[in-house]
């Protein structure tokens, strides 16, 4: 029943084994990061580049930052899967 939560990164040579809830697509966005997403005890939050929030402030801070550019179109295009994986 592993979880990762509050300021916890996952990298290096870190594993993540049993029940975790944890996604993530790399080679995304204009400089090709990874977006990771991660089961909180209530919820789930969303890590990219300086970003960790929530669903709804990542959707905001993509609308933000990005243009409507290919960039922004691959996140929009990830919003079900998300939701279909960690529910809205």
């Amino acid at each position: 029943n592993a979880m990762v939560s509050g300021d916890a990164r996952v990298s290096g040579n870190a594993m993540v084994s049993g029940n975790a809830d944890i996604f993530w697509i790399s080679k995304i966005g204009s400089d090709l990061g990874t977006l990771t997403i991660y089961k909180t005890e209530d919820s789930f939050q969303l890590t990219r580049g300086c970003f960790i929030g929530y669903f709804d402030e990542f959707k905001k801070a993509v609308s933000e930052k990005q243009e409507d550019c290919k960039y922004r179109k691959e996140y929009e295009l990830l919003y079900p899967l998300i939701e279909l994986k960690f529910g809205k």
